[in-house]
């Protein structure tokens, strides 16, 4: 029998709605390995973070009256490193979720989702995978390509091959960052939880 006791989790829930990020907050406490924290504004969730350190996920609501749009979001990024930052909004357009998975956001968790997906996804995104429900952005028709550039379509065709970031960082000349980055903008596309899911996605629409 194995007792070895699996890692906490450090989890800040930032949302300027008290009873949302309190039932959150609450619901992710009954979870022996979650470590869980709120803070009601995101100058309190600054000031958190640079008491205590980086959180190993930060659920981070897109609208907040303090906040200061794409420019917080990638400030937050940056304070919170290594740790994970995700979006958890009740809505998010297309163009918002990709300007904040350039910056190094790991996907938007929406307040919709069922309370026990949620620490599913939380999961999946300390493990330092990006999470996008498909819903959330549906590409426009089967075979198009329209939402992709050439070099996002370069590094698509590597993920298909089975390369690493690593690998493909040096085929194609940047950094393993910026390609990290346009997995993110990938999967956010095709609505993919991670790059092998991406891949195959691909693959059925035709797009690769």
């Amino acid at each position: 029998m194995n007792n070895q006791e699996e890692p906490t989790l450090s989890i800040l829930v930032v949302d300027d709605h008290k009873l949302v990020s309190e039932a959150v907050a609450n619901f992710l406490s009954s979870s022996s390995d979650f470590n869980v924290a709120v803070c009601n504004s995101f100058q309190g969730a600054e000031s958190f973070i640079k008491e205590n350190g980086p959180m190993d996920v930060v659920l981070l609501d897109l609208v907040m009256p303090d906040m200061k749009g794409m420019d917080s979001i990638a400030s937050l990024i940056k304070l919170n490193e290594p740790g994970a930052v995700v979006l958890f909004s009740g809505t998010a357009n297309p163009h918002d979720l990709n300007a904040a998975l350039e910056l190094g956001c790991m996907g938007l968790i929406p307040k919709s989702l069922p309370l026990k997906s949620l620490e599913s996804a939380i999961r999946l995104v300390s493990s330092g995978e990006v999470f996008v429900r498909a819903s959330q952005n549906e590409p426009s028709a089967k075979g198009s390509t329209e939402s992709f550039t050439e070099r996002d379509l370069l590094v698509l065709s590597k993920i298909a091959e089975g390369k690493t970031n690593k690998e493909i960082a040096w085929m194609i000349q940047v950094s393993e960052v910026s390609v990290k980055s346009y997995v993110r903008k990938i999967c956010m596309i095709l609505g993919a939880t991670n790059r092998a899911s991406a891949a195959v996605r691909a693959k059925q629409l035709g797009i690769i």
